[in-house]
């Protein structure tokens, strides 16, 4: 958005290990392989999950509030 000069990340849960998300575990097959890739992951730009968008989906108050963080 570049009027308002804002960039919106969208992490993956799994991806981004988001914690305590139900979305983000490792696989139980090859679980050493997952754990010591996503441990090695050094992406740390973190501002919405995909998790919280499934919520915000259904919370227009939520969606309002994101909006005017954005627009400020």
């Amino acid at each position: 958005m570049p009027k308002h000069k804002t960039a919106i990340f969208v992490n993956g849960c799994f991806w981004h290990m988001h914690e305590n998300c139900k979305y983000s575990s490792i696989p139980k097959n090859n679980h050493e392989f997952w754990k010591n890739k996503l441990e090695s992951m050094v992406i740390k730009v973190i501002v919405i999950w995909g998790c919280e968008i499934k919520q915000m989906m259904n919370d227009e108050i939520k969606i309002e509030n994101l909006l005017h963080t954005i627009l400020l």
